[in-house]
């Protein structure tokens, strides 16, 4: 399987996501933290994690610093989702 993203050790980054399915997904970064940036849905707190809450039909730029060199899971928490593929990995080198 090849990684979601190859990412620059040491270099910031900003990575869109979108939810286009009807449910809300946990989506989760091991290895990283990043900050919210911008949704066109709802005023997003701008404190560091590595886990937020993608609302249907959102999208949320997320910014982060490739600072931890790897290969990171990023997935859905809920587990039927990640079933569906709803999982992958970014890679930092």
């Amino acid at each position: 399987m090849a990684p979601v993203a190859e990412l620059k050790l040491g270099r910031p980054y900003v990575l869109r996501l979108r939810n286009e399915s009807p449910n809300s997904h946990p989506i989760h970064l091991h290895g990283q933290v990043f900050r919210q940036l911008r949704g066109n849905k709802l005023k997003l707190p701008s404190n560091w994690t590595d886990t937020i809450v993608l609302n249907r039909r959102e999208t949320i730029n997320i910014g982060l610093v490739a600072d931890n060199p790897g290969d990171w899971a990023l997935h859905c928490h809920v587990v039927e989702h990640q079933k569906t593929r709803l999982a992958g990995f970014i890679r930092v080198i």
